[in-house]
């Protein structure tokens, strides 16, 4: 998929794997290349519903060097959800253009809050949540766009009718992960986005993105399993 210029992304039944050459700066949960970093792809790994790892960040090394990426270059995500059912949206504005990818699987949805869960290894379930932005943004700016992203997620969940275990409605699953991306390229936008809350368009933007491209994945997943229900 062809967004702005040298921008890739490219999605199988193994992965969703964004490529910038020219590198970007992030905010992410990612457990490999995860926090405020700089990099030039991003790799969302499908690993199966029985994953269980002591060393994910070594299992995701792999699999980065699978696909021919700098591991040292690479933020890392895993899932056990089908990737291929991965929920696109693309959204443009003033001084910036943008990209939400999420991929979701929801048998461990939960609400935040209500119970405590403790993980003696990392278990993949996962909504996974990219947010590409052509754009200047400040750090803060990028930690402001993880709140934004997140408030549209429980959104889209909502809307969707998903809950936990006890019937509650579902703010995500116990294993979410979340990168937000900028190119913080000035050659093509001018304008340096100090926010990204609800009242910025750009905030507008994200949330309007992260939430369609939630529903369409969440819809993908539903069905399919409502596919193999009626088998």
């Amino acid at each position: 998929m062809q967004f702005i210029k040298d921008w890739y992304l490219d999605v199988n039944e193994k992965r969703v794997l964004i490529h910038y050459p020219k590198g970007f700066r992030a905010c992410s949960s990612a457990v490999f290349g995860g926090g405020i970093s700089e990099a030039k792809w991003v790799l969302n790994q499908y690993v199966g519903k029985s994953y269980l790892s002591d060393n994910p960040e070594e299992d995701i090394r792999r699999f980065v060097l699978q696909n021919q990426a700098i591991p040292e270059q690479t933020i890392g995500l895993l899932t056990a959800a089908c990737v291929e059912d991965v929920g696109v949206s693309t959204l443009k504005g003033d001084e910036f253009e943008l990209c939400a990818i999420v991929t979701t699987g929801v048998g461990n949805a939960a609400r935040a809050g209500t119970v405590e869960q403790r993980y003696n290894a990392y278990a993949a379930g996962t909504i996974n949540t990219v947010v590409f932005i052509d754009g200047n943004l400040t750090d803060g700016a990028l930690v402001n766009a993880v709140i934004t992203a997140t408030e549209a997620k429980t959104i889209a969940l909502a809307e969707m009718g998903i809950s936990d275990g006890e019937g509650r409605g579902a703010t995500g699953t116990t294993t979410d992960a979340i990168v937000v991306a900028a190119t913080c390229d000035q050659s093509h936008y001018q304008s340096v986005h100090p926010y990204a809350g609800t009242a910025t368009n750009l905030g507008h933007a994200i949330a309007c993105a992260v939430r369609d491209a939630t529903r369409m994945a969440l819809t993908h997943e539903l069905n399919r399993k409502e596919r193999r229900s009626a088998e």
